[in-house]
C-alpha cells in the first residue's frame, strides 16, 4: 500500500486505521500566511477555521456510519 502524503504522523495513523478495516482521511485548509511556520511574525486569516469546522462536522453527519460505531 502506498503511504498517504501529509504529515508523517497523520500518514502512519492512517495507515494502521486502513490496515484494521477503517477509513481515513487527511485535511488541509490553506490561507495566506503573514510569514512561514516557526517564526514570531507568523499568522493567519483564522476565517479558514470556520470552513475547515462545517467541513469536518457536514463530514461527520453525513458520513455513512456503518462500521459498528
Amino acid at each position: 500500500m502506498k503511504a498517504p502524503a501529509g504529515s508523517e504522523d497523520a500518514t502512519l495513523m492512517m495507515a494502521r486505521v486502513q490496515q484494521n478495516g477503517g477509513l481515513a482521511s487527511y485535511m488541509v485548509f490553506g490561507t495566506t500566511l503573514s510569514a512561514g511556520h516557526h517564526n514570531e511574525k507568523f499568522d493567519f486569516d483564522e476565517t479558514v477555521m470556520l470552513i475547515a469546522i462545517e467541513t469536518l462536522a457536514r463530514t461527520a453527519l453525513n458520513f455513512p456510519w456503518t462500521r459498528g460505531v
